[in-house]
């Protein structure tokens, strides 16, 4: 059975052995298809997060116990060296409060309003 007579006949609401059989068998492929590209995840992908692992470890030194506002980790991590946008320092961030290593909390800046900032989570928190 090809991919067209299956979807033909689901909608003309026949359903029968043959049409489940290759469902399920569509099913079996893409869960392999998907199980072989976790375990084998293109060289960019691999890069990106140790990239992002190692940024996230200087990341984490730039905070301290007082709440730091995105604006101010962004201009502590170019004079590091890191050129980042507020957006990949989110992510990064992210991946760290998920770890448990900071917390998101929310900063009041005058003039501004309220941001987002993270600090690090100590045993007093």
């Amino acid at each position: 059975m090809t991919q067209r007579d299956f979807l033909q006949n689901v909608l003309n609401g026949i359903l029968g052995d043959a049409e489940i059989q290759y469902a399920q068998n569509a099913l079996t492929k893409l869960d392999a298809a998907n199980q072989k590209r976790r375990e084998n995840p293109p060289k960019a992908v691999v890069e990106k997060r140790a990239e992002n692992e190692q940024i996230g470890a200087v990341l984490y030194e730039v905070l301290t116990d007082a709440p730091t506002i995105v604006a101010d980790i962004q201009t502590a991590l170019t004079e590091k060296g890191y050129e980042l946008k507020p957006q990949r320092i989110n992510s990064i961030a992210h991946t760290l409060v998920d770890a448990g290593k900071i917390e998101a909390v929310d900063v009041k800046v005058p003039t501004k309003g309220t941001q987002r900032g993270y600090k690090r989570i100590t045993e007093e928190n």
